[in-house]
C-alpha cells in the first residue's frame, strides 16, 4: 500500500518525492496525502518487523501544525456540511451557490455531501 502511494506521489520524505525503496530514518518527516486530506509526521523510531497498527502508531506522531491545519479543514469541511443543508431545506440550488463562494474543492466536497445525503435518503 504504501509503495503504491509513493508511486502515485502521495508520499514525500523531508521535501522530495519518495520512492518505495527509500530507507527512512528516525527524525524523518513524511508528508502523506490521502483522500482524507494532507498531514506531515515525524518518524520517532523504526521497526524491524511489521507489527499490530497499534504499535505502528507508537512509531511516528503528526506534527503540531499538521494536526492544527487538518482539524481547521475538518471545521470548514463541517460548517460547509451546514450551509449545504441551510440550502437544501431553502430550496436553493446548491450548486449555484457554491460554484461562486468556495474552491473548486469546496465544490467537489458539496457534490460528495450532496450525494452521501441523497443516498441516506433512498435508504
Amino acid at each position: 500500500m504504501a509503495a503504491r502511494a509513493c508511486e502515485f506521489g502521495r508520499i514525500a520524505s523531508n521535501g522530495q518525492a519518495a520512492k518505495a525503496a527509500r530507507e527512512i530514518r528516525i527524525g524523518d518527516l513524511l508528508q502523506v496525502k490521502n483522500d482524507s486530506g494532507e498531514f506531515q509526521v515525524e518518524i520517532l523510531a523504526l521497526s524491524e518487523m511489521r507489527g499490530p497498527a497499534a504499535v505502528a502508531q507508537t512509531l511516528y506522531r503528526e506534527t503540531g501544525a499538521s494536526r492544527e491545519s487538518r482539524l481547521k479543514l475538518a471545521e470548514e469541511r463541517k460548517a460547509m456540511v451546514a450551509r449545504i443543508h441551510e440550502h437544501l431545506a431553502a430550496g436553493r440550488d446548491v450548486f449555484a451557490y457554491f460554484k461562486h463562494e468556495e474552491t473548486p474543492e469546496g465544490v467537489l466536497y458539496a457534490v460528495d455531501v450532496l450525494q452521501s445525503t441523497a443516498n441516506q435518503v433512498k435508504s
